[in-house]
């Protein structure tokens, strides 16, 4: 209901509860309209304030519970089924791992019978791209390797055709670029990619667009223009065999409804680490983001 109806009817329901109050009351119900008569001017900008206040209170309430779905839903969208980020991070920056201990994490989650339907790994890099045809750039693409036969806890990516497809699609040296990446890189199937990694400016490795993907699912992660590879490739391109850099974990349910079982998952995942001693850590991106969206409706209701 939009802030001015909501005031129209607060202020009704006010009025109205004033001329009972004044029915009971004979005597101050004639001393309230004879005041009224004689002052109307004044009457009307009491009542005008009364308004405009309400109006205020009421915009604060809708301004805030608005900001709070738009940046809820956000978070929905860059995150779409990943719950949680099991990773090895500083300062931003992710430092690689062995790829057995994602195997490992589903094989306890899965024993322990955890309210989890998907673990996998992923390789994630960030470097300059260029597209040799078009000589249009990107200096902060986000090359993300991942495993098609874990990946089914997380989705399929859609084709902007309407093909549904994954990384197990791929021939090698080729990949899917999102939406944001294409836009960014112009670039369409067929066209080759030259991707630079490291401190220098050394050229890494060249591959070729099989397909521009849509922008949503896992294609949509965290907002970045994606290339997508296989996991495989990636470690080749990379010199990580053998090692990732990220396992991403969903909840039991869907992308809305899963967060409720953060808690006790990122506890299984943390007993479960520190009792392997590894150097990794546990971040309950969604719950964390829901949070913050929450806090950001709250100070703008305060704030209004």
């Amino acid at each position: 209901m939009d802030a001015p109806l909501i005031s129209f009817f607060a202020l009704i329901a006010g009025l109205a509860l004033v001329f009972v109050l004044l029915g009971l009351r004979p005597l101050l119900a004639w001393l309230a309209a004879w005041n009224i008569e004689r002052r109307r001017a004044r009457v009307a900008i009491v009542i005008a304030g009364l308004l405009v206040g309400t109006a205020i209170i009421s915009s604060s309430l809708v301004v805030g519970d608005t900001l709070r779905f738009i940046f809820v839903q956000d978070v929905y969208a860059r995150l779409d089924a990943i719950d949680e980020v099991v990773s090895n991070s500083f300062n931003g920056n992710l430092f690689s791992f062995p790829q057995t201990y994602e195997s490992q994490i589903a094989a306890n989650l899965a024993q322990i019978r955890a309210p989890t339907d998907g673990v996998a790994p992923m390789l994630l890099k960030t470097m300059p791209v260029r597209n040799v045809a078009g000589n249009k750039g990107n200096q902060a693409i986000t090359v993300m390797g991942l495993n098609a036969s874990d990946e089914a806890g997380f989705g399929s990516l859609t084709t902007v055709g309407g093909l549904v497809v994954d990384v197990n699609n791929l021939a090698a040296s080729q990949v899917y670029v999102n939406q944001d990446a294409a836009a960014d890189l112009n670039a369409s199937s067929g066209q080759d990619l030259t991707l630079f990694y490291g401190t220098t400016s050394k050229t890494l490795v060249h591959v070729v667009v099989q397909d521009v993907v849509l922008s949503q699912g896992k294609a949509a992660y965290q907002h970045n223009p994606l290339l997508l590879m296989d996991l495989g490739q990636a470690q080749s391109a990379f010199n990580e065999t053998g090692s990732i850099n990220a396992i991403k974990v969903s909840n039991l349910g869907g992308v809305e409804d899963g967060v409720a079982y953060t808690d006790p998952v990122v506890q299984d995942l943390r007993l479960f680490i520190a009792q392997e001693h590894w150097n990794l850590g546990v971040d309950p991106v969604k719950q964390e983001g829901i949070a913050d969206a929450t806090s950001i409706g709250a100070q703008a209701k305060s704030c209004s």
